[in-house]
């Protein structure tokens, strides 16, 4: 990575990232062992669908065009780097190819992990949580986060999680009250 930014430290430059709103692919969250220490196996899954590459490498050359046929980016001059990413040389520079390898190696998560605990009805054999955010099977535990949610949300999911927290400790209080009503 140094080597590609080599020629452009100590000057003006930025770096732009972007990223597909409502990816297709999905990945896992498995546990590694019945070691409830062990971290569990994380397997992102990036563009198991195909259509999620090629809707990164549509968006790749709309952001090239931004930079290299609107005044906006004129007037300042920007430029986007004229050379091969690491890894990517082999392939003819800024062909489809190119792009393809481009993107899986310089994409990553934005930390916005979720749908990992599907709320959702008790004939989904997906959905492990009941509408009160109760995990199924297993008295007293209920899961108050992003992997609620059965789809990525086409934003940052910072206000929907805290909608959630908000909600279940809300369900938490009335179940606490009515339990404890003589």
């Amino acid at each position: 990575m140094r080597s590609w930014v080599d020629g452009f430290i100590g000057r003006d430059a930025h770096i732009v990232r972007f990223n597909l709103g409502l990816p297709k692919s999905t990945g896992t969250v498995r546990l590694r062992s019945v070691n409830p220490i062990d971290q569990p196996v994380v397997d992102l899954n990036f563009f198991s669908d195909s259509d999620d590459l090629k809707d990164m490498i549509s968006g790749l050359k709309m952001l090239i065009k931004l930079y290299e046929k609107t005044k906006a980016f004129g007037k300042y001059n920007a430029t986007l780097m004229p050379k091969h990413f690491p890894g990517c040389e082999r392939h003819k520079f800024r062909s489809d190819e190119y792009f393809e390898c481009f993107v899986r190696h310089w994409s990553v998560t934005t930390w916005h992990q979720c749908c990992t605990a599907k709320m959702g009805h008790a004939n989904d054999p997906k959905a492990v949580l009941d509408s009160r955010l109760r995990v199924r099977g297993v008295k007293g535990l209920r899961v108050a986060d992003a992997s609620i949610m059965p789809k990525i949300t086409n934003a940052n999911p910072n206000a929907p999680v805290i909608m959630i927290g908000e909600k279940a400790a809300s369900m938490i209080l009335d179940d606490w009250e009515k339990s404890t009503e003589f």
